[in-house]
């Protein structure tokens, strides 16, 4: 089962919207089968298309708030880093004009 899958699976377990044993069920279809979720969910009748898409929202807000955040500090780092950039220029100024004084 591919990692997108995983996710959707372990979404739908914590909302309680399938047992246990449907939850294995569709595993071992997939190992067996090779089979996509959805296409397993449709032909097993286990979940309607209502459910399906009230998870997928979920994990989408989730994961929304997560990339903000993510942007958010990215952001932050690199205002960091161009400060540190901007120091090490000028260390390297300082130390290019120390040494310019030996070579003369």
């Amino acid at each position: 089962m591919k990692n997108v899958e995983n996710v959707i699976l372990k979404n739908i377990e914590q909302n309680g919207k399938l047992s246990t044993s449907d939850i294995e069920k569709i595993k071992q279809i997939s190992e067996q089968e090779g089979k996509g979720l959805v296409k397993i969910l449709r032909d097993e009748n286990l979940l309607n298309d209502d459910d399906f898409m009230e998870i997928l929202s979920d994990i989408y807000r989730r994961g929304h708030v997560n990339i903000d955040e993510i942007s958010k500090q990215n952001s932050k780092s690199m205002d960091e880093i161009s400060l540190v950039a901007a120091h090490l220029s000028k260390m390297t100024d300082n130390l290019n004009t120390s040494l310019s004084k030996f070579r003369t």
